[in-house]
């Protein structure tokens, strides 16, 4: 099932920085087992979305937390 995970920044852009690299890391591993379809940031770095095929909803709301 394909589902989109919206994602909203918190925090200060700093935090962003210390949380980039392993949030990269996570998506890349997720496209190496072929869950993720796509996945980008909006424009201004308020957040982003993830598009993702999954089993089940339950699976989709694992991967978004």
């Amino acid at each position: 099932m394909k589902f989109v995970i919206i994602k909203t920044a918190v925090g200060d852009r700093q935090a962003h920085q210390r949380t980039l690299k392993a949030h990269l890391e996570y998506l890349d591993g997720l496209r190496r087992r072929g869950v993720l379809t796509l996945a980008g940031t909006y424009e201004d770095r308020t957040g982003g979305l993830i598009f993702v095929d999954v089993a089940d909803m339950e699976e989709a709301v694992t991967i978004a937390r």
